[in-house]
């Protein structure tokens, strides 16, 4: 059932850094949190999940956003800007291509039974 009550909201974007999985939030209050982990996130939301109604789950989330953000603070991480892409590759770029495949095994029959009818 849709609602005109206001309900809190957190939006995540996720990213990769180094391979590691990182994550842009921002909740309620409009801040933005950056440099999370995947487990922090999970912790955060889940907290906030287990709320029994939408007030206290805004407060936790507040609550467990702003220490997050002072954590980031006192080490002092950066929200980093994405690297400008690279031009689209060409046939130019292509020098060397490989393929390979992979054919099943042939099915065989067990000594003794009879061959079954396809």
């Amino acid at each position: 059932m849709i609602s005109n009550r206001p309900s809190p909201v957190l939006l995540v974007v996720l990213y990769g850094d180094a391979g590691t999985p990182k994550a842009v939030a921002c909740g309620p209050a409009g801040d933005l949190i950056a440099g999370l982990n995947l487990d922090q996130l999970d912790r955060i939301c889940a907290a906030t999940l287990t709320e029994p109604d939408r007030h206290t789950a805004l407060r936790t989330l507040e609550r467990l956003l702003n220490a997050t953000a002072d954590l980031v603070d006192r080490l002092g991480l950066v929200l980093q800007t994405a690297p400008e892409p690279l031009p689209p590759i060409t046939e130019d770029d292509i020098h060397l291509m490989c393929w390979i495949a992979i054919v099943p095994e042939p099915v065989r029959e067990r000594a003794g039974s009879a061959a079954r009818p396809r």
